[in-house]
């Protein structure tokens, strides 16, 4: 089924947030700015601080730009009912849990996933807390982030051949 709206976790997926070092791949924003003028509906997570999300945002024009794009901005420490607000935003707009994506990084992201009954895909890095996340997801429902950008263009022409 043809996914209408993606919701992405900001830190570790949108933008690699390590000790001392923050970087954006600015291909995989604009892919993002492609998907939004198609009509996807795009949502977005962040547990960081509104000031760290403002610094980490201001850090780069194009994500600061982007980030205006989404639909829903989501502020979340906790997993647990994480995505209630995206699924109200969803049933608002007729859109079904079948026709969902979240981009996630942690295994807090796809208990949610999980529990709200959509559909996940897991950023995996070199980080300690995606171990637990890359054992126990399929090869298919993972991707490291440096090949997200080109996940997502393979995932948005499947889409739209669909």
């Amino acid at each position: 089924m043809k996914k209408k709206m993606l919701i992405f976790r900001f830190e570790n997926v949108l933008i690699n947030v390590e000790p001392e070092k923050i970087y954006a791949r600015k291909n995989l924003w604009k892919l993002i700015e492609q998907l939004k003028a198609d009509d996807y509906y795009l949502g977005l997570i962040s547990s960081l601080s509104f000031e760290s999300f403002v610094k980490a945002g201001s850090k780069f024009d194009f994500v600061s730009r982007t980030i205006s794009s989404f639909d829903r901005l989501i502020r979340k420490q906790q997993a647990d009912n994480q995505l209630d607000e995206f699924l109200r935003f969803a049933e608002k707009r007729d859109i079904q849990k079948e026709e969902i994506l979240y981009f996630g990084c942690h295994y807090g992201d796809l208990e949610a996933a999980k529990k709200s009954g959509i559909d996940f895909i897991g950023v995996i890095s070199e980080l300690p807390e995606n171990n637990l996340l890359s054992g126990v997801l399929s090869p298919e429902n993972k991707v490291h982030p440096v090949l997200l950008a080109e996940f997502l263009a393979n995932y948005y022409v499947e889409q739209a051949e669909a």
